[in-house]
């Protein structure tokens, strides 16, 4: 059995089915979960994670996919554990864009992020993080390219937090800000089907409850 924690639509919870049978995903956003594709080996569940509503050692496995910087680690790494089967894992894993020093990677940080500062979130390091019930078995460090089109690319910045913050802030809506985000980004791109290879920095731990 998986735990999903964090799950938004669901990209990592179907990951998470390739080594689970049956998986429990947990997101807080109402509006996320309802945009997640629906499966025969998944439920889904309107929860916070740091509050679980589940019976001690449940789970084989729990993954939280570009997540944990939102979480209270002080409460959720507890519950995690308390939630684990013995010998059982935890996988955390993230992704950010990694923009070179270039004139797109200026742009990102000159009107993207002074447009869209991210919100506030959890700065502490997984490895300072971790209690006496988890041991870090495996962590990684890699980069890769992805093409992207420019509205492709325009889709992918309004998923980011910074965005979402912004529109629920009331400043401005989703539809706005493709426009405008658009607007500044054909100087790149040329047109609607030019290719531009974007780089991402990924990172993983494995780690096992002891």
């Amino acid at each position: 059995m998986g735990l999903d924690l964090a799950c938004g639509t669901g990209l990592s919870t179907k990951a998470l089915c390739l080594v689970a049978e049956k998986v429990i995903a947990c997101d807080v956003s109402e509006n996320m979960i309802s945009q997640a594709e629906p499966n025969e080996n998944i439920q889904y569940s309107i929860s916070n994670s740091e509050v679980l509503n589940f019976e001690n050692e449940s789970f084989d496995i729990v993954t939280i996919a570009s997540g944990f910087h939102w979480m209270n680690s002080k409460l959720v790494l507890p519950e995690i554990a308390r939630v684990l089967k013995p010998k059982a894992w935890l996988m955390i894993y993230d992704h950010r864009i990694n923009l070179k020093q270039n004139n797109l990677g200026n742009w990102y940080e000159e009107f993207f992020l002074g447009k869209f500062p991210a919100p506030a979130r959890n700065t502490e390091t997984i490895q300072d993080s971790l209690i006496a019930d988890f041991c870090l078995v495996k962590e990684e460090n890699f980069e890769h390219q992805i093409p992207f089109t420019i509205n492709k690319f325009v889709q992918y910045l309004c998923t980011q937090s910074n965005v979402s913050y912004a529109v629920s802030a009331g400043k401005l809506s989703y539809e706005e800000i493709e426009i405008e985000l658009k607007n500044n980004l054909i100087s790149f791109f040329q047109n609607d089907e030019n290719l531009i290879q974007i780089d991402f920095s990924y990172s993983y731990q494995l780690i096992r409850k002891v």
